[in-house]
């Protein structure tokens, strides 16, 4: 059983007691649908065995005091003052509860001591998971745990919409909360259709590792915002908001009036899109269907398009920083030393953060020697599996 000891504890120096409650509330992995949920695409993802948790202890004083020890923090909220204008963690916390109010669902105070493992600014969704964490919070003490985990995302999004200004898809909050693996269709972006995926990737002797490459997302929005705004573009060209409305016959048919228009990289992003869609689905009937060969190849194929035609493996502004094209080359290398059929792939936003590998159980204790011996921490390879149980209480 998971020691919490440690969490308890700082919660009971800041606050005098020991908590009511555990919550948790894992990151999540994209494993194909790579920056298509803005274009009303399909995503596979899967939430991970690396959480936020939080002790926690309902009040009546009309606050909510936090304490976040990856950051040190401590913070409040008072319950009558949820105006916009705060930052960071306080303007999230005070958008949850105001989307909670707006949309009929009860709020109340709490004391709550934070803590986790999920890598900031990496691609594995720290942020979400948080947010998520104290929806799950509220819903749980307050609306008698009844609002669905697909309607908690859709009051986290509608949070950082107005308290962040970031105007963030729903593939984040949903695959941290829903646990296991699962399929969304984003055709209908404020109904998207939910199929989770009974997978277990032991019986067929796999594992899913994610590699730190030590680089970081935090000063990359720009980089970010240029993907769906250069689809969009082509889907404009066409009169419609997103390429999801695009026909792919029409678009290969209208290539060299979309380049000229649009520029090449455009042109190579939505190309990126179409086919990418098209992966999702044939990723789930190959899981669907026990054929994990086909699904590693499309893994495979999936993360070639994200580097050749998507384009977000690196910065252009930064060409001396290629930090996961350098993992990506080394677990290649791994791979042909050792004779091991596995994959490796760019994860979820790119550009920096983690990559994602796919090889034998077996293998596993070798990759993590080989990593080590060419000169980085072990530390930095990290073995998270599929978290099944998704936004709960834990105890």
């Amino acid at each position: 059983m998971r020691d919490f000891s440690g969490l308890k504890k700082e919660f009971y120096d800041r606050y005098g007691s020991s908590p009511q409650q555990i919550f948790s509330c894992p990151g999540r992995t994209e494993i194909c649908g790579n920056h298509t949920d803005h274009n009303s695409g399909k995503v596979l993802a899967a939430s991970i065995g690396l959480d936020c948790v939080a002790a926690v202890s309902k009040t009546d004083t009309g606050k909510i005091r936090i304490f976040d020890s990856v950051y040190n923090e401590d913070f409040s909220v008072d319950l009558t003052d949820l105006a916009v204008g705060s930052k960071g963690s306080v303007a999230l916390l005070k958008g949850i509860l105001s989307s909670f109010s707006q949309n009929g669902f009860k709020i109340g105070s709490f004391d709550a001591a934070f803590s986790g493992n999920i890598i900031s600014a990496s691609g594995l969704s720290s942020s979400a998971a948080f947010g998520m964490l104290l929806c799950g919070i509220l819903n749980e003490y307050f609306n008698e745990g009844k609002i669905p985990v697909e309607k908690l995302a859709f009051l986290e999004q509608a949070a950082e919409h107005s308290h962040w200004q970031k105007k963030i898809g729903l593939m984040d909050q949903i695959s941290c909360a829903a646990g296991g693996m699962v399929y969304i269709d984003f055709e209908e972006p404020q109904n998207p259709k939910i199929q989770r995926l009974d997978v277990d990737f032991d019986k067929f002797g796999y594992e899913m590792l994610i590699v730190n490459t030590g680089g970081n997302h935090a000063d990359l929005s720009p980089q970010y915002s240029a993907i769906p705004g250069e689809m969009k573009s082509v889907a404009a060209f066409f009169g419609k908001e997103v390429l999801r409305q695009v026909a792919y016959e029409d678009f290969l048919k209208n290539g060299v009036e979309i380049r000229k228009k649009c520029g090449d990289r455009a042109f190579l992003r939505a190309i990126h899109y179409f086919r990418e869609n098209l992966r999702v689905e044939q990723q789930v009937q190959a899981l669907n269907n026990g054929d994990f060969p086909r699904f590693l190849q499309l893994v495979s194929d999936s993360g070639k398009s994200s580097a050749q035609f998507l384009q977000n493996g690196s910065v252009a502004e930064k060409p001396e920083e290629q930090p996961m094209f350098v993992f990506l080359a080394l677990t290649e290398a791994f791979f042909a030393a050792n004779d091991v059929k596995g994959v490796t792939r760019i994860h979820g936003g790119g550009f920096a953060g983690v990559i994602q590998v796919f090889l034998p159980k077996t293998e596993t204790g070798k990759y993590r020697s080989f990593i080590e011996e060419c000169g980085y921490s072990p530390d930095i390879v990290l073995s998270p599996g599929i978290c099944l149980n998704g936004l709960r209480l834990v105890e």
